[in-house]
């Protein structure tokens, strides 16, 4: 008998719902790498208070979460290039953090209710 896989149905984002997801993910970085969250919301012409508030909250768990608790310095949006293939391979670390043992974690950032982070 074949092996099928589970039909999931798509999980629902509680945060900036009616955004969509492209427009969502970078407002979402934008937001988490420092910028002010008005001023993200008005560039991307998705500005309410039920926004702000929601990106308030996102960046109040984010950085309250056990893991950035042990953050000892961390930085955003770090090119990198490796090789694959024989070729160059570009790209940004969302975050890049170290903590005080001195090992490092690689932080990409994810906006859909599916994700997930494995660490």
């Amino acid at each position: 008998m074949p092996c099928t896989k589970p039909v999931r149905e798509p999980i629902a984002s509680k945060y900036l719902p009616g955004v969509e997801g492209t427009k969502k993910g970078t407002i979402i970085h934008e937001v988490l790498r420092g910028r002010d969250a008005a001023t993200v919301l008005k560039e991307y012409g998705e500005f309410s208070e039920e926004h702000l508030r929601q990106l308030g909250e996102i960046v109040t768990r984010f950085f309250s979460s056990d893991l950035m608790k042990r953050v000892k310095r961390s930085f955003c949006e770090v090119p990198f290039v490796v090789t694959f293939e024989g070729g160059p391979v570009t790209g940004k670390i969302d975050r890049l953090c170290e903590f005080d043992d001195g090992s490092w974690i690689v932080i990409d950032y994810k906006s859909e209710a599916s994700a997930i982070m494995l660490l």
